[in-house]
């Protein structure tokens, strides 16, 4: 009755609208944006395999909200195998990142959850850049159940326009009886450089106390007489 109890809520939960903008729509042309923040060109690959459950069937079972510095997907990401045997989902979603603040490092948070001896929950976020050249300006991962739920991406240097491509995989697995694995909630927070992505109030970029500048002078002195000994 419990394991009945437990499939039903999962695959309900893949089912669920939370009455937010469909990835579907997004897919097909859409976009969201408010004053600082525009994302759009959005894609959707669904790969799936061995022999149980795999949810969303599609995009139009994600929503997705932008609210200020935060984007958030709602999918009921699903592998789930009842009987033994292993699920496995793989959701590559990839989306352009434009905003008028330059972005300097990316938060990543999620709510993966696991039953099973072989069940995990993994999303991969890699970040990249256009210009000057088109290349890897950060990368963060986060799983369940080993962790971290929440990975600060600190990017090589300050951007406007960002591609992004979020790797969504879940391995549902148990030798013997009920392996599932399913992320409900994703998170995305964008902030300027050296800010903490996570942080919540009084959010100001790090600068180095008088005394950082005092010492790292002393050194550069010390480096120069150093050189000027072995030139004499």
């Amino acid at each position: 009755m419990k394991r009945f109890v437990l499939v039903s809520a999962i695959l309900a939960l893949s089912s669920l609208n939370l009455g937010a903008t469909l990835l579907s729509t997004l897919v097909a042309g859409g976009s969201l944006s408010n004053a600082n923040i525009t994302v759009d060109n959005f894609t959707f690959i669904r790969t799936c395999g061995g022999t149980g459950v795999c949810a969303p069937l599609d995009a139009s079972g994600i929503d997705v909200t932008l609210v200020g510095n935060q984007l958030h997907f709602a999918g009921g990401f699903t592998a789930l195998n009842p009987g033994g045997g292993f699920a496995t989902a793989d959701f590559l979603v990839g989306y352009d990142l434009l905003s008028v603040p330059a972005i300097g490092a990316v938060g990543l948070l999620f709510n993966g959850a696991v039953v099973g001896d072989s069940s995990f929950a993994q999303v991969v976020e890699t970040v990249i850049a256009i210009t000057p050249f088109l290349h890897v300006a950060g990368q963060g991962q986060v799983d369940a159940p080993s962790g971290p739920l929440a990975d600060a991406i600190l990017l090589d240097n300050a951007y406007h326009f960002l591609k992004i491509t979020k790797d969504i995989f879940l391995v549902g697995s148990d030798t013997d009886g009920l392996g599932y694995a399913s992320i409900s909630l994703i998170d995305q927070f964008y902030v300027g450089p050296g800010i903490d992505p996570f942080c919540t109030e009084n959010c100001e970029p790090e600068v180095p106390e008088p005394g950082t500048y005092a010492l790292m002078g002393v050194g550069l002195v010390g480096i120069y007489l150093a050189k000027r000994r072995r030139v004499v």
